[in-house]
C-alpha cells in the first residue's frame, strides 16, 4: 500500500473548508408603501355647483390719442332774401239756392229713395228680426224630463266606465266604425244613456231598482220584445210612450246593462 500524503492533505483541507461558517445575508429592509388616504366625499359637495374660474384681468384702457383742434369751418353764405308770395284771390261766396230749387232737390231725393231696392229689403227684414227675438225658447215637457230623470237615484257605474265588450253584441249598441278604432265607442243614434249594474240580473234590476221609481213617477213598463239579448219595455204615462227601456245581461259575468232609447230599437231608425 502506497502512502500518499498529498491525498490526505487535500482531503483534510476540503473538510476544513466545509466547516467554515458562511456569512448570513443582510436583513431585507421592509418596504412600506404609503397609500394615498381617501378623503370622504359628501353629497353636498357633489351637488354644489362648480366654482367659477377667476376672471381674467381687465386690460388697461389706453387714453385715446389727442386730436389736433380743427380749424373752424368757413361761414356759410347767407341765403338770398325770399320774396313774399302774392296774396291768394278771395273766393266768391256761393249763392244760396232759391226756394224753388230746394223743392226740386227734395223731390228728387224722395224719388230715388222710393226706387232703391236696398231700402225696401231692409224695411222688410226689420220686422222679421223682431219676430225671431220675441219668440220664446220652448221648455221641455214635464213628462220628457221625468223620463230622463227616472234613473237619477239608481246606483250604477257611470257611462265612462261602461265597456262596449260587456255586451254580447256590441255592434247593436255602438257604431261599427268606432268599435274598429282604439278610441271610445260611439253610441248608436237613438240611445240616450247607458248604465252598468254589476252583480244583478235584469229581472232583479227591474223589480228592485226601476219599478219603484217608475210607479212614483206615474209610469208603467210594458214588454215589447227583445233586442241585443235583453228585454225591451216601453215606458208609458197617461197613454203616451215616453221612451224605451232595454235591459241586457252582461257577457262573461253577472250584471245588467240599462240602455235608454228614445225610439223602439227594433224599429227601423
Amino acid at each position: 500500500m502506497l502512502y500518499r500524503p498529498m491525498l490526505y492533505l487535500s482531503v483534510g483541507l476540503h473538510w476544513a473548508f466545509l466547516l467554515i461558517p458562511l456569512p448570513s445575508p443582510p436583513p431585507e429592509e421592509e418596504v412600506t408603501e404609503t397609500l394615498p388616504v381617501e378623503e370622504p366625499v359628501k353629497l353636498a359637495q357633489l351637488l354644489a355647483p362648480t366654482p367659477p374660474s377667476p376672471p381674467s384681468p381687465t386690460p388697461a384702457v389706453q387714453p385715446p390719442p389727442k386730436v389736433a383742434a380743427a380749424s373752424p369751418p368757413p361761414p356759410a353764405p347767407s341765403p338770398p332774401a325770399l320774396t313774399p308770395p302774392p296774396p291768394a284771390p278771395l273766393e266768391a261766396p256761393t249763392p244760396e239756392p232759391t226756394p224753388e230749387a230746394k223743392q226740386e232737390e227734395e223731390k228728387e231725393q224722395k224719388v230715388s229713395a222710393e226706387d232703391s231696392p236696398e231700402v225696401e229689403e231692409m224695411a222688410e227684414d226689420v220686422p222679421e228680426v223682431a219676430k225671431v227675438e220675441e219668440t220664446p225658447t220652448p221648455e221641455p215637457s214635464p213628462d220628457l224630463a221625468a223620463f230622463k230623470d227616472v234613473f237619477g237615484e239608481v246606483e250604477a257605474n257611470p257611462d265612462e266606465l261602461v265597456d262596449a265588450y260587456l255586451f254580447a253584441q256590441p255592434e247593436l249598441f255602438f257604431t261599427p266604425e268606432s268599435l274598429a278604432t282604439e278610441g271610445d265607442p260611439v253610441k248608436r243614434a237613438g240611445i240616450n244613456r247607458i248604465q252598468w249594474i254589476s252583480l244583478k240580473k235584469p229581472d232583479r234590476v227591474l223589480e228592485e231598482m226601476l219599478e219603484p221609481d217608475l210607479h212614483s213617477s206615474g209610469m208603467s213598463a210594458i214588454a215589447q220584445g227583445e233586442y241585443g239579448g235583453g228585454e225591451v219595455y216601453s215606458l208609458n204615462k197617461d197613454g203616451v210612450v215616453l221612451g224605451y227601456l232595454n235591459l241586457v245581461p252582461t257577457k262573461g259575468s253577472i250584471g245588467t246593462m240599462i240602455v235608454m232609447w228614445n225610439r223602439d230599437p227594433n224599429a227601423n231608425p
